[in-house]
């Protein structure tokens, strides 16, 4: 959460980022997903992030993978304490 300085107006994701992108046929939005691991292949000399893996509270068990073709962008709501996301 933020607040504009100019309106004194706070501001969240959905109000912030969601709802003036959700037009973008390159942004989707999954809610009860859980990360499980980063996807990382090595590319010449370097390791790069291609993907996350994750499950979804609809899919059970089953493990999914996200594929990026340019960028992985991390982002959390929060953190729960007993579940902490590791490498």
């Amino acid at each position: 959460m933020t607040v504009d300085p100019k309106t004194i107006k706070r501001s969240f994701a959905a109000s912030a980022y969601w709802e003036p992108n959700s037009a973008r046929p390159n942004l989707n939005m999954l809610t009860g997903a859980c990360a499980r691991r980063l996807v990382i292949t090595q590319m010449n000399a370097e390791l790069v992030i291609t993907g996350v893996e994750f499950s979804h509270k609809d899919g059970g068990e089953e493990v999914f993978t996200a594929k990026a073709s340019k960028e992985v962008i991390l982002s959390a709501g929060y953190v729960v304490k007993s579940r902490p996301f590791s490498l």
